[in-house]
């Protein structure tokens, strides 16, 4: 069994409803990989 925890998930959101802030939050968490 590994040590680390991976978690798959989609993130789908109309225009304008904040998506992009979310990947950009994501993105910048040092523990996460966003593609």
């Amino acid at each position: 069994m590994k040590d680390s925890s991976f978690l798959d998930f989609v993130v789908i959101g109309a225009r304008k409803t904040g998506t992009t802030s979310l990947d950009n939050y994501l993105d910048q968490h040092p523990e996460l990989s966003v593609p």
